[in-house]
């Protein structure tokens, strides 16, 4: 009895209280097992009491990531994995044990990739997807283990769309969204199988983007949103959803902008912020939320710069800024949050002539490349910046710190952004060799054959550019030069 009722606490239970977005409700339920299942000693325990005792351990680490508790979030996972691999040691043919050990593999990928330790989290993700193939030689058409493949598979896309490889992510996500389809077939009314496509369908669109193809990813994006909307005017309370709604808005936002349409970008900025306010009075505990929040006044910040609005730009920037306050202490090592954090902090200080904040949060950015060598988001945070900084001080006749503002940008980006196709990159290693007088015609070439547009770079773009690129070494003539002052541009994404 007792194991029944753990079996449905921790399968059916709290597979309907995620989509409710409140980790206090599933963190309680983990808890509540734990109690029980703690009681026995793990030598003794039934195969399917260890399972339990992972599968909570696991639930508890996801509670705890969600509250940015990493380092206790760790030990959760290792707990889990230690017991779900004795389990499977003494039943290999198990689908349940072969399931759990899958599945504390995917945690501990997802805390190494939160710490921004690619190869680690490729290790543990890699040994996910071994054992859904395990899972599904023994039963190839059960639809828990076609969607358990397609988690793998996008887990793998992610991580490749981050190293920059978006041609690999795109095979990654198609292949994992051709799985749910498979899935939806058996079951065609299941919502959250329906959301779960649509999350797989948006990461296409993110793949896409990073190569240029703006048009297609932006109407993918519009797509998912209309399918967002319909899901949750059947699920209202689904606040999972709803989340996912705003980030979608958001990213949407984001490619409008690099087309040029500076006022559907603001349109649904404002949207994604109304709803990320709504949202969290009801969800506190939510601490990814507010982090979601922060890039979302990041984003209206820049756009209120753009419109010479530097007074709203401020007060988006002090709100995200008090938004991840707590994250600053409560953070144990999430790459992402602390960049954010940097960022924020170094956009801000710009903005209010504070050049020793500015510094600061430069030094930060630099350490978290230094930590995190892998993060190309990393280098592309830093890279904006310096050439922020290269504007101000180029427009303050300070010529020499400015151009070492602009090359150690180039230095930065030259790794990745010399021939990739992602508008966010291409345009800052373009505004980093322009703007010292090099030449970027081939980067010029590729932005304009994707259709990028940003309103703050598009003066570039409608420069004649010659049939033959120069040497960006050959400091002696430009192709491009800057027509305004320095102090009036800087680079486009985030």
């Amino acid at each position: 009895e007792v194991q029944r009722l753990s079996d449905f606490m921790l399968v059916e239970l709290t597979n309907k209280l995620r989509p409710l977005g409140d980790p206090s409700l599933l963190a309680e339920v983990s808890q509540r097992v734990l109690a029980v299942q703690q009681r026995g000693d793990e030598a003794n325990a039934a195969t399917a009491d260890l399972l339990n005792r992972s599968r909570a351990l696991n639930t508890l680490g996801e509670v705890l990531m969600e509250k940015a508790r990493l380092a206790e979030a760790k030990g959760s996972f290792d707990a889990a994995d230690r017991i779900a691999s004795a389990a499977l040691k003494r039943a290999p043919s198990s689908t349940a044990a072969i399931s759990e050990a899958g599945n504390t593999a995917y945690w501990l990928g997802y805390y190494h990739f939160s710490r921004g330790e690619h190869r680690k989290a490729d290790e543990y993700w890699r040994r996910y997807l071994d054992h859904t193939g395990d899972l599904l030689r023994l039963e190839p058409e059960r639809r828990e283990w076609l969607v358990e493949r397609s988690y793998a598979l996008n887990n793998l896309g992610t991580l490749a769309q981050n190293q920059g490889h978006s041609d690999e992510a795109i095979a990654h996500f198609r292949a994992s969204a051709a799985l749910k389809r498979h899935a939806l077939r058996q079951r065609p009314d299941d919502a959250t199988l329906r959301y779960e496509l649509i999350d797989t369908l948006s990461w296409i669109s993110s793949a896409e983007q990073t190569q240029g193809q703006l048009h297609s990813a932006a109407a993918g994006i519009a797509e998912q949103i209309a399918m967002l909307r319909d899901l949750l005017d059947s699920h209202p309370d689904a606040l999972a959803w709803e989340r996912r709604l705003a980030t979608s808005l958001r990213r949407n936002a984001a490619v409008a902008l690099y087309l040029g349409h500076t006022d559907d970008a603001r349109r649904m900025l404002d949207e994604c912020v109304a709803r990320f306010d709504s949202l969290l009075p009801r969800s506190p505990d939510k601490r990814v939320w507010r982090r979601d929040l922060a890039h979302a006044l990041l984003d209206r910040a820049d756009l209120s710069r753009i419109a010479s609005n530097t007074g709203a730009a401020i007060a988006d920037l002090q709100r995200a800024e008090t938004l991840l306050a707590s994250l600053r202490t409560e953070d144990q090592g999430h790459a992402e949050w602390q960049r954010l954090d940097a960022v924020i902090r170094a956009r801000l200080a710009a903005l209010q002539s504070r050049p020793d904040g500015e510094t600061e949060a430069l030094k930060d950015l630099h350490l978290l490349i230094e930590s995190s060598p892998e993060d190309i988001a990393g280098y592309a945070a830093l890279s904006q910046h310096l050439i922020i900084r290269g504007h101000r001080r180029a427009a303050a006749g300070e010529t020499m710190p400015a151009e070492d503002d602009f090359a150690r940008a180039r230095t930065l980006l030259s790794k990745y952004a010399s021939t990739s196709r992602d508008p966010s990159l291409l345009a800052l290693w373009a505004q980093a060799h322009l703007l010292a007088g090099l030449d970027a015609t081939d980067a010029l070439v590729r932005l304009r054959s994707a259709g990028y547009r940003h309103p703050e770079f598009s003066w570039h773009l409608d420069a004649p550019v010659p049939h033959e690129p120069r040497s960006s070494d050959d400091t002696a003539t430009t192709t491009v030069r800057s027509p305004r002052p320095a102090s009036s541009t800087s680079p486009a994404g985030n």
